[in-house]
This record gives C-alpha cells, sequence and structure tokens, in this order.
C-alpha cells in the first residue's frame, strides 16, 4: 500500500535552477535527505510480485503558488507526480490505484477511511475472502480527524466493494483531472 508516496523519479529531469529553488523553499536539508532517498530507491528496485495499492491525492496542495513558484510550475509538478504516481501502480500485476477525491497530501488525516477501506480490500484479497466473510472494520476506531467520526445520527452501512465510495473514485489510466486546492478548478495533464 503506497499512500501519496514519493515517485523516486519525480526529479529527473529538473533544472539545477529549479532543484535550487526548491531546496530554498524547504527547511534546510529536508530536500536533499528527499533526492538522497529517491536515489536510494532507484538502487534498490526490482520487478515486483505482490498486490500493489496505489492511494494519491486528489486535490492539489503538494506545492502552491508563492514567490519563484509560479501556477506553470505547480501544474507542471502535479502532472509529473501524477503520471509516476500512475507508473508506481504498474510496477506489479496485481495493480490498483486510487485518487482520494477529497484529500490533499495528508491523506492519512484527510481520509482515514479511504486507508482502512483499501487495507481491508487487500486482505481479503490476499487471504481469498468473500464479500460476506471478508473482515471489516470497528467502528469504534475510527480517527477523531476523519469526517465521518464527526457525523450524528446511526452508523453507516459498511461500503461493500462493488459500491461506489464516496470519498475516492478510482481512475484509469489517462483519466487524470485533479481540483486546485485553492481553486477548485480542474486542470487538464495534457
Amino acid at each position: 500500500m503506497l499512500v501519496d508516496a514519493q515517485p523516486e523519479r519525480l526529479y529527473d529531469d529538473w533544472t539545477p535552477d529549479r532543484l535550487r529553488k526548491v531546496r530554498e523553499l524547504n527547511p534546510p536539508g529536508v530536500f536533499d535527505r528527499i533526492l538522497k532517498a529517491c536515489e536510494f530507491v532507484k538502487a534498490a528496485a526490482r520487478p515486483m510480485s505482490c498486490p500493489i495499492t496505489v492511494i494519491t491525492h486528489g486535490v492539489v496542495d503538494l506545492i502552491q503558488e508563492e514567490p519563484g513558484v509560479t501556477a506553470a510550475d505547480v501544474n507542471r509538478f502535479e502532472q509529473s507526480w501524477q503520471t509516476l504516481q500512475q507508473e508506481l501502480a504498474k510496477q506489479s500485476p496485481l495493480d490498483r490505484l486510487v485518487v482520494a477525491e477529497v484529500s490533499g497530501h495528508m491523506i492519512p488525516t484527510q481520509a482515514p477511511d479511504l486507508i482502512a477501506d483499501e487495507v481491508l480490500a487487500m486482505v481479503a484479497q490476499l487471504c481469498g475472502y468473500t464479500d460476506r466473510t471478508r473482515p471489516r472494520r470497528s467502528r469504534r476506531r475510527r480517527s477523531p480527524w476523519s469526517p465521518s467520526a464527526r457525523e450524528v445520527g446511526p452508523p453507516r452501512k459498511p461500503v461493500e466493494p462493488d459500491h461506489p465510495r464516496p470519498y475516492a473514485k478510482e481512475r484509469m489510466a489517462g483519466e487524470w483531472p485533479f481540483r486546485s486546492g485553492a481553486a477548485g478548478q480542474t486542470a487538464s495533464l495534457t
């Protein structure tokens, strides 16, 4: 399970000037550690035979427009990020790509139910569970940050795998509209 994971090839085509700008926008040493981690992952990469579920953000919030960062830079970065998320999912013959439609990069705090449902679906797939016997998440373990944890009323019916989830939508290759966090606009990746 990869949750908005840092693609190791994200910075491969960046110019030294762009790398310098991003380094300046981060706290000292943070961006250098990210680059070292990317190099480590590239060196250790090998084909995977296990199932992979990649969950990526649907709201653009990784980088924002600010002095030295234009809207074109933000769009180019987001386009690269989403393309590489698709490639991460294709590293396994049993791949799955899920977009957290209402979440930015902090998916564990903004859409924890999505992650829990995807983990249970993966366990059910690996263990050969049917819909009737697959494990269910306890209603008492819901995160206090989850929007559904603040709902008033009877507990929700468990979401079955065949039904669409209100907070996520699976994407097929080539269908990558995404929303800008501030303006809510749809941007094209082509």
